[in-house]
């Protein structure tokens, strides 16, 4: 549970392993120390408290400040748990507020994971989840032969976006020159070219859809729509196809009880 309060300073305990970006920036510290001494709003500390310590795990350049400018008493914002949760959330600090997180910080916090006895063998997808990266972004460090297919992928995209306009470009002048249309069809490095691009686009909306537990909840349900929509409209096929037929059989009927009716008057007349 959640608890903001305040406590000494000097009370809270800092970790190499918590603290997981490249370097602590100065500026970003001086910078701080100028907003707490102007009395700007600041997010409180976040820590870990185990029954002993209060693990720092979120805020390390205001703590950095804040020791700078010697302030004695800190709000904190603090849950149970141990010296490993503060770290498992450490993992994924900044990645939704304080200073943005560059890819080398994002690299080490992945790695990290996946050094741990109680994260190694979790999938890709888990670790983003943890460190709140995408999943390819994981798994070009935990396999550096993805890395390389997805550097391909992006070559090939390129290339079969620069083939593609060039072809637009060789149509209208030939269209130009001789006055009609030639077909230029894509030859089959063309193809390829093209196949691999689209592969790349598919693999970067899903990690883009993956990247964030709404985005992914979105697509999901999004995509039991879709399915929800295409059963329906096979079920109206299916009704209007049904009603068809009800129709022709009123039609029969209708004909019938106009013929019965005929024989009757005959018979009715003829009486």
């Amino acid at each position: 549970m959640k608890e903001n309060h305040w406590i000494s300073l000097d009370a809270i305990r800092l970790s190499s392993e918590h603290q997981l970006r490249e370097r602590i920036d100065p500026d970003i510290v001086c910078q701080y120390k100028i907003d707490i001494s102007n009395q700007e709003p600041f997010p409180p500390l976040r820590t870990v408290f185990d029954g002993q310590s209060h693990w720092l795990w979120d805020g390390f350049h205001r703590h950095a400040a804040m020791m700078e400018l010697g302030l004695q008493e800190v709000c904190i914002q603090a849950i149970t748990g141990t010296k490993d949760d503060a770290q498992d959330l450490a993992l994924g600090a900044n990645a939704t507020h304080g200073l943005n997180r560059d890819n080398a910080t994002k690299a080490k916090q992945v790695t990290t994971a996946l050094s741990l006895d109680r994260h190694k063998s979790k999938s890709d997808h888990e670790i983003a989840n943890l460190c709140h990266v995408s999943r390819s972004f994981v798994g070009a460090l935990r396999r550096p032969e993805t890395k390389e297919k997805q550097r391909i992928n992006r070559e090939n995209s390129a290339q079969a976006k620069t083939a593609s306009r060039s072809d637009v470009v060789r149509l209208q002048t030939s269209e130009s020159s001789h006055g009609n249309y030639e077909d230029f069809g894509p030859n089959e490095e063309e193809l390829r070219a093209a196949e691999s691009a689209e592969q790349a686009d598919r693999e970067a909306i899903e990690n883009i859809l993956q990247a964030d537990d709404r985005l992914a909840a979105a697509y999901a349900e999004i995509k039991r729509l879709n399915n929800q929509y295409v059963a329906l409209e096979v079920r109206f096929t299916a009704l209007m196809d049904e009603k068809a037929e009800a129709v022709k059989m009123v039609k029969r009927l209708q004909k019938q009880c106009d013929s019965y009716r005929q024989m009757q008057e005959q018979d009715f007349r003829k009486s």
